[in-house]
């Protein structure tokens, strides 16, 4: 966790990160978020090297790298449409590239280019995530939760503003963009699970489950319709609640048991019933169980796939679900059905520190309360894809 004495340090990097954020999704001008991007690039960075150890920094370090090839791509690809455009203003360009594409198709294929890969760093977008497991595993439980639940899907918002507000859905048809985002998305739903299986920690784990669902969200954004953007924007929401409950469920029990491996979390269930309670309702809305805010998620975006008659792809959501299946349900199993011999001492009083009780009880009931009654946030986001394409 993060010492005391670091905590100011900590709040004040926190409310830089939220402002920067709401830069990034306020600004209507590329440059501008590239501004904003820095600013958050640098915030991150110093929050996951907080606890100040070799190997957050070496984390940190990577981190950064990494991301400033990221910001450096996404640079390039503005200054090209710049070129094409004469303009930074998203607006502007989008009113004038409709006729520019047909003469600067090079520039704009290249800018695009970039743009996807720069952005797609950022927000762990597979292959572009290799950063992203090392920064979980070092950082404190709340900067991941942070990191995974919130950093990263800022940046696939901003990817979303790039084509619907940029380029339009007639150009990237045009370009191909649409069938490129699917190819990655389909491979990190797979794959992100296939890492995740083997890994023995479980923040590591955690960091390649975040891959996959990413891969969910990048799914929905490619099918360029309105159901597939509903079901993309309601998986950032559900995943970010499901994420933060896993990572601050994980740190209590790591600030419990001084240990990440999974196979310590035998018979869990009978000493931390809140914390591993909230991690099985999370890891249960990951698989696609009905009742939590996944299964709402992962049902829109199976019938967004349907609509366009996709088979390929629904047999790869149902895949990447069963792959989720594969590591987290044996954790929730032998938490609550292993070591029954907690059941019977006196250990079996809640060991969760009181302070964390109360935001894990909470998220559980968001979890499972969007699973129940969608249809409030399912009007917002109705409201919000409406202003993204007007």
């Amino acid at each position: 966790g993060i010492e005391e004495k670091e905590y100011g340090r900590y709040y004040i990097l926190f409310f830089i990160l939220m402002m920067s954020m709401f830069g990034i999704l306020y600004t209507n001008d590329l440059f501008n978020t590239y501004v904003f991007i820095e600013i958050l690039s640098i915030t991150t960075c110093a929050i996951i090297s907080i606890k100040r150890k070799k190997d957050t920094y070496t984390s940190a370090f990577r981190y950064v790298m990494l991301n400033e090839i990221g910001s450096l791509s996404y640079l390039f690809g503005v200054a090209l449409i710049y070129m094409a455009t004469g303009y930074t203003n998203m607006t502007l360009v989008y009113e004038s590239i409709s006729q520019v594409w047909q003469t600067f198709p090079v520039n704009l294929i290249i800018a695009i280019s970039f743009m996807i890969v720069g952005l797609g760093i950022k927000a762990a977008v597979f292959p572009f995530h290799i950063w992203l497991p090392d920064a979980h595993s070092s950082a404190p439980s709340t900067s991941s939760a942070i990191l995974s639940a919130i950093v990263v899907k800022v940046y696939i918002l901003v990817l979303t503003k790039v084509l619907f507000r940029v380029y339009g859905i007639d150009v990237l048809e045009a370009l191909n963009i649409p069938v490129i985002l699917m190819v990655l998305a389909s491979i990190g739903m797979i794959m992100g699970s296939v890492f995740a299986i083997a890994q023995k920690d479980v923040k590591r784990m955690l960091g390649y489950s975040s891959v996959a669902q990413v891969g969910y969200i990048i799914l929905g954004i490619s099918l360029l319709t309105h159901d597939g953007l509903r079901a993309a924007f309601f998986h950032i929401l559900s995943h970010g609640l499901m994420k933060t409950a896993l990572f601050l469920s994980a740190g209590a029990i790591i600030f419990y048991k001084k240990t990440r491996r999974i196979n310590d979390f035998d018979g869990l269930g009978y000493i931390m019933p809140v914390a591993m309670g909230l991690f099985s309702i999370a890891g249960l809305g990951m698989i696609g169980i009905p009742l939590t805010s996944g299964f709402i998620s992962k049902l829109n975006l199976g019938l967004a796939v349907l609509e366009l008659e996709s088979w390929i792809l629904l047999a790869i959501i149902i895949v990447s679900s069963l792959l989720n299946v594969i590591y987290y349900l044996p954790i929730i199993i032998s938490a609550f059905l292993k070591n029954e011999k907690y059941h019977y001492r006196l250990e079996t009083i809640e060991k969760t520190p009181k302070g964390m009780l109360i935001p894990l009880i909470i998220l559980g009931v968001l979890i499972i309360g969007l699973g129940v009654f969608p249809e409030p946030i399912m009007n917002l986001i109705e409201y919000a894809i409406t202003s993204l394409q007007a």
